[in-house]
């Protein structure tokens, strides 16, 4: 809301989640969509199409009710491409499964990792097993992790 938009937030799990259930709005088009037409969005005005604006100016791109094939790296990476032409920042909400193509993916662009974690053992525990998986996926996953 500070930054008055240009904050685009994707879903990029494997599988269907729940990003655009949480998010304001009813999307008509979403991530399967766009991956599905990716090779003809070249604009913003496409490109927002496929988005839900919040009332904080941010753009959210989850999944529709309708089914969508799993993800892949190559969907996460292209439309990252595209989301970083038209947008200043890219948040990507990409579930649990960190082992993924798409985690990986979504590892592979990113600057900053956060991890949110529930005040639990069994949440810190995921969460520490995660940071030392990406360390030992060599220094592009390494660089987003403190050391342990």
């Amino acid at each position: 809301a500070v930054r008055g938009g240009s904050v685009a937030i994707l879903e990029t799990s494997d599988d269907k989640g729940q990003l655009a259930y949480r998010a304001e709005g009813d999307p008509q088009l979403g991530m399967g969509e766009l991956v599905a037409n990716i090779s003809n969005v070249r604009t913003q005005s496409q490109l927002r199409g496929y988005t839900v604006t919040q009332t904080s100016f941010a753009s959210v791109i989850g999944s529709t009710p309708k089914w969508r094939p799993p993800l892949t790296r190559e969907n996460v990476l292209d439309v990252s491409s595209i989301v970083d032409e038209h947008f200043t920042i890219r948040v990507m909400d990409t579930g649990n499964q960190y082992s993924s193509g798409p985690f990986g993916a979504a590892v592979e662009v990113a600057d900053v990792l956060v991890i949110p974690t529930m005040l639990a053992q069994d949440a810190v525990s995921e969460a520490l097993e995660l940071l030392e998986f990406l360390e030992h996926q060599g220094t592009e996953a390494a660089r987003l992790c403190p050391h342990l």
